[in-house]
């Protein structure tokens, strides 16, 4: 079986890079169309052990990259208390 695939991937990425570094617009927004074509080709025609590796790895990637929300108890305790604190003179509501 030809291996079809990894060349659509090297050629879509080779193709989305260059339309990065075209100047005009109207031929950088058409070759980045292009390659995300080749890219989709390339992506519906892998064996599907190598789709959920890559679906995987994306995953991964964005769990590493995007942030998360941090929640702290212990600070918004802190921040209570001291309000608390503060409302104990005898103008406080």
């Amino acid at each position: 079986m030809l291996a079809v695939y990894p060349v659509l991937f090297i050629i879509a990425l080779c193709t989305i890079w260059l339309g990065l570094k075209i100047a005009e617009e109207v031929y950088r927004i058409a070759v980045i169309i292009a390659g995300a074509i080749l890219l989709v080709m390339g992506f519906v025609s892998a064996p599907p052990f190598v789709q959920v590796g890559s679906v995987l790895l994306l995953l991964g990637i964005y769990q590493l990259y995007v942030s998360q929300p941090k929640y702290n108890l212990f600070v918004r305790n802190e921040v209570e208390a001291v309000k608390t604190v503060e409302c104990i003179g005898s103008g406080c509501k």
